[in-house]
């Protein structure tokens, strides 16, 4: 692999694994440690730095998610939480220090430095990326049946639905390859040649993926040769040689052209390691609220949302789409926005509003009917049995409604909406989600809502429509 670490230092090891203080949730999270975490994350396949250009210093969402799965497959309490000297950056230590001896830890301003080069479209000063790795004929490889090809057709369909990132996809492809011998092989490599005709720029991100999750023996067997090797993710490149300074005033340049939140988070921060670490702490921690709880990942807290720039549109107001706004609480599960799914992997990206089955639900927004499509296509057991609408609002915003027997009739795609109007009928969740050792799960419709594929919380937007 690559990296953002590569000024190479022989006479003197930089720790690695020394940490300032807790990282985590409601932690400090001082921009040196998170440099540190996210690289070694990445070097571990936890976390991924090439679809941000490298390490950041900023806490995230996906940073926290990152180190509940290192957590969790290390055998560690998947808490999202690391301490200095704890069990978690020690095993970090016992994996990877061999691979970082000699290399020199980036310090935020120069991280800064880096990602302002790449915005003004100059060469990056650290290294994020692995070599590509091409897919070379492989003579007795098994053809693989149309059916097969057709389901990774449906499970890149859904990605494209739902805008979700790759999230367990290159974990599920690498078990092809390690499970499954040559058939697996081959109905991974299809999956990457249907993936990489559509977003030929992601291409390399989901290769990557795929093979930092097998062995050397599994590499082989998926590119038909073994994986090119680089340094660990985080040096510096150019020989080691640490890159200039650069002007304030560039970094600034630099921050206009950030995702307006995080180039607010930048700009909070900078202005807090100006006047004091207390002032950095706040806005360090600006996007959660609560203290973690311990132990399991279920509980977290929901992720506190920022209120958008006035020069962005603000979210619509939204009507509820069911009689009341009632959000599902029950023994399999919490259907706030925001807290655990899948162990802890990923998050609730939207709410579950209570809805008997037959219930009628009603357009939450003004705008024009988007596509209406199976939310569980591709997935065995769960494909052909629910629905979902998309309503795409004036400025960009997407409102989906899932669970919702459509009234096909009167929703014709492109056709205008208004709120209020009858969307359909609140299907049976029981055909999908059964009875457990925890009970029924109540009968709902999903609500989400997204804007240049950012899910918003919706809870504060709805209104009721009594």
């Amino acid at each position: 692999m690559l990296s953002l670490l590569s000024h190479r230092n022989d006479s003197e090891t930089p720790d690695w694994f020394e940490l300032s203080a807790d990282v985590g949730r409601n932690r400090p999270n001082r921009r040196p440690d998170l440099i540190r975490i996210e690289s070694l994350l990445a070097n571990e396949g936890d976390a991924e730095l090439r679809a941000g250009d490298g390490p950041t210093g900023r806490w995230s969402q996906t940073l926290d998610t990152a180190i509940r799965r290192f957590q969790k497959r290390s055998g560690l309490k998947a808490d999202g939480w690391l301490k200095p000297g704890g069990p978690t950056i020690e095993a970090l230590r016992d994996r990877q220090a061999p691979a970082f001896a000699g290399f020199d830890v980036p310090t935020p301003d120069e991280v800064d430095a880096h990602h302002a080069a790449l915005a003004n479209g100059d060469a990056p000063s650290i290294m994020f990326a692995a070599p590509a790795s091409a897919l070379r004929p492989i003579g007795d490889l098994p053809t693989l049946r149309a059916p097969d090809r057709e389901s990774n057709a449906s499970q890149l369909d859904w990605l494209d639905a739902h805008q979700v990132g790759l999230g367990e996809v290159p974990a599920q492809l690498a078990r092809y390859v390690s499970d499954l011998g040559s058939i697996g092989v081959a109905q991974a490599r299809d999956f990457v040649e249907q993936f990489a005709a559509r977003w030929p720029g992601e291409r390399d991100l989901l290769v990557d993926g795929i093979l930092d999750r097998l062995d050397p023996g599994g590499q082989t067997a998926f590119l038909g040769a073994p994986r090119l090797k680089g340094q660990p993710f985080g040096t510096f490149v150019e020989g080691g040689r640490r890159p200039a300074p650069v002007a304030r005033d560039a970094l600034d340049r630099y921050d206009e052209r950030l995702p307006d939140e995080l180039a607010r988070r930048t700009l909070e921060l900078r202005k807090g390691e100006e006047v004091g670490g207390a002032k950095m702490l706040a806005a360090a921690n600006d996007t959660e609220h609560d203290e973690a709880q311990d132990g399991d990942a279920s509980n977290d807290p929901q992720e506190a949302q920022v209120e958008p720039p006035q020069s962005r549109p603000q979210p619509p107001e939204l009507l509820s789409p069911t009689p009341d706004r009632q959000i599902r609480k029950d023994g399999q599960g919490d259907g706030a926005y925001g807290v655990s799914r899948d162990g802890g992997t990923r998050k609730h990206n939207g709410i579950d509003l209570v809805a008997p089955p037959g219930t009628q639900i009603t357009s939450p927004v003004d705008g024009k009917i988007g596509p209406t499509f199976d939310p569980y296509r591709g997935i065995p057991g769960k494909e052909g049995k629910l629905k979902a609408i998309r309503i795409e609002t004036n400025d960009g915003h997407r409102v989906e409604v899932f669970y919702v027997d459509i009234d096909g009739k009167n929703l014709e795609r492109g056709a205008p909406i208004s709120k209020g109007d009858p969307l359909g009928t609140a299907q049976d969740l029981s055909l999908v989600y059964p009875p457990n050792a925890n009970g029924p799960m109540t009968n709902h419709v999903h609500l989400q809502i997204q804007k240049d594929g950012q899910y918003i919380d919706p809870t504060p937007l709805l209104r009721s429509r009594k």
